[in-house]
């Protein structure tokens, strides 16, 4: 999907609010990541990774969680 693609769509969902100071701020946030529920946010996570991936010139094939490979060897005696 193109940039503009993704605005136009972006721009569509776009939900607004308007506060009075960085307090009101914060709490209508919080209340608007609580409405619409963890796969939402998750969802919103994800994006912004790939985007910052894109921003960073990375082609996003599949992207995962950083994994540690580790060989534990039980000792005979």
């Amino acid at each position: 999907m193109k940039l503009e693609e993704r605005s136009r769509i972006r721009k569509e969902k776009m939900v607004t609010n308007l506060a009075r100071n960085f307090g009101e701020a914060e709490q209508w946030d919080i209340e608007f990541w609580k409405k619409v529920g963890s796969n939402t946010r998750l969802g919103a996570m994800w994006d912004m990774v790939y985007e910052v991936e894109r921003i960073r010139g990375h082609a996003v094939v599949e992207s995962r969680l950083q994994r540690s490979v580790e060989t534990v060897l039980r000792n005979a005696g």
